[in-house]
């Protein structure tokens, strides 16, 4: 599965933790979606790269019929308990296990920016989609603004050879996830910068959530725990107030596309 290997390595053993510490934290985001994408009637939902179910389940609530892809199988043992009804399949975004024009809706949170190709990936979003399907995709925003890009800009620095991948801000600026919509052949119908903030009681509550996401599993793993958390504990004292609480905005870029076919 290629990425789809990699990433599913780094999320599937912690699936249970971003389920309970995460994914609520984006579900803002997940109502943006729905909203546009979800035409109502019982119409057929895709979330390519689900993670846990969080956004299908709100669109599940709402009447939708619905189906999640993603690359960790554990990800989709929690899809399935929350929404017994679902369809859910291992399977990376670029390469779908479903038929052309199959769903009314399409949706891409915050998943795009881990593919091996985005091109692809949206190739792949606008063949499984309906012609008159809207297809909705979600990433980190310009680095900018975001809060987390600058702790995680200070854990990169920690490696003598960087890696190849640039992980959650691929796509950042969203001229990048721009180009890769032109390339792939979809017309941009709506757009919109969403501000999300979180605060954490403290510092061992920010590292137990954020020890769930792939890009702190992947820097412990080649850098060790103890340096990663150091360096984390440091470019957070700037957002860290006098009780200890720690407050970060991130900005994120969301669009609604349409294929062109």
């Amino acid at each position: 599965m290629g990425s789809g290997t990699r990433q599913a390595e780094l999320w599937g053993p912690s699936a249970k933790l971003w389920a309970e510490k995460l994914e609520e934290a984006g579900l803002q985001l997940s109502e943006w979606l729905i909203d546009r994408v979800y035409s109502g009637n019982g119409a057929h939902i895709l979330d390519a790269g689900c993670g846990s179910g969080g956004a299908l389940a709100i669109a599940a609530a709402r009447g939708a019929t619905v189906t999640g892809t993603d690359v960790a199988q554990e990800m989709l043992e929690i899809c399935k308990q929350r929404i017994p009804n679902g369809n859910f399949q291992v399977a990376d975004t670029e390469s779908l296990p479903f038929a052309d024009h199959s769903f009314d809706g399409v949706m891409a949170q915050n998943s795009l920016q881990f593919t091996e190709s985005p091109v692809r990936a949206l190739q792949e979003l606008a063949r499984v989609a309906k012609p008159d399907a809207k297809i909705g995709i979600v990433c980190f925003g310009d680095t900018a603004h975001s809060d987390f890009a600058t702790v995680g800009a200070a854990v990169r620095k920690l490696f003598t050879t960087p890696p190849t991948f640039e992980g959650p801000f691929s796509l950042s600026p969203p001229t990048k996830l721009h180009k890769a919509i032109s390339d792939a052949g979809l017309s941009v119908l709506e757009m919109e910068d969403i501000e999300v903030s979180r605060t954490y009681e403290s510092f061992e509550d920010f590292w137990y959530s954020q020890s769930g996401t792939g890009a702190t599993r992947f820097s412990v793993r080649e850098l060790g725990e103890d340096l990663v958390k150091s360096t984390m504990a440091a470019a957070l004292i700037q957002f860290t107030n006098a009780d200890n609480n720690i407050t970060l905005t991130n900005r994120f870029h969301a669009v609604i596309a349409r294929g062109n076919g």
